[in-house]
């Protein structure tokens, strides 16, 4: 199986770095274009199977895909962001004064340091990692996942077997695209955080 993952188009709370987590937050005008630039790539490729983040940001950006590739969007509320409790709704530099200390531990060991009030790192990998196991049941060849940061990074992590302390070491910039193919004899990291696409005049 080729499992294709894809970040959501931009917000404007991502452009202010502004904690969205499980608040239904809608791409912009910059990240719907970046989702229709997405479609574009995936266009041309047999997608069987298309699931997404009930979150609009994120089920906005797989309709776009599904509407070029002939796909319904499956849409699954494990696929959400991780829950950031208290931190929601606040930007990066009101965090670090509010909670500097927790911030920096979330940043340094986010397996064992949550946001104050929000989900812990291994609750949140049980829901995708469910969502996983299901999908290998699917029969398809190729599968578009939509969804966040921090639950994509949860999922490589997972997929190429690596600590939960490694949630840091992936960069997943929105609209990005990065690929695993998944085999028995071990799964590979194709492509990553590959945004290409969204160059001036990378499509014609």
């Amino acid at each position: 199986m080729k499992l294709i993952l894809v970040r959501h188009g931009e917000t404007d709370w991502n452009m202010v770095r502004r904690y969205q987590g499980q608040l239904d937050v809608p791409l912009n005008e910059r990240g719907r274009w970046q989702a229709g630039r997405a479609a574009q790539v995936l266009a041309g490729q047999p997608v069987d199977y298309l699931i997404s983040s009930d979150l609009r940001r994120a089920l906005d950006t797989a309709e776009a895909i599904g509407s070029v590739c002939g796909r319904k969007v499956t849409a699954d509320s494990r696929l959400r962001e991780l829950s950031y409790g208290k931190w929601e709704g606040l930007t990066v530099t009101k965090i670090k004064e509010r909670y500097d200390g927790a911030y920096r531990r979330w940043r340094t060991d986010p397996a064992n340091h949550p946001p104050e009030g929000g989900e812990v790192l291994a609750a949140a990998a049980r829901r995708v990692e469910q969502v996983w196991q299901e999908i290998k049941q699917v029969e398809a060849e190729t599968v578009v996942l939509v969804s966040h940061g921090g639950t994509l990074r949860i999922l490589l992590r997972h997929l190429l077997a690596l600590p939960p302390e490694a949630f840091w070491q992936f960069k997943i910039e929105n609209a990005s695209l990065s690929t695993v193919q998944i085999s028995a004899a071990g799964n590979i990291l194709v492509r990553m955080n590959d945004t290409g696409h969204l160059l001036p005049h990378a499509i014609r």
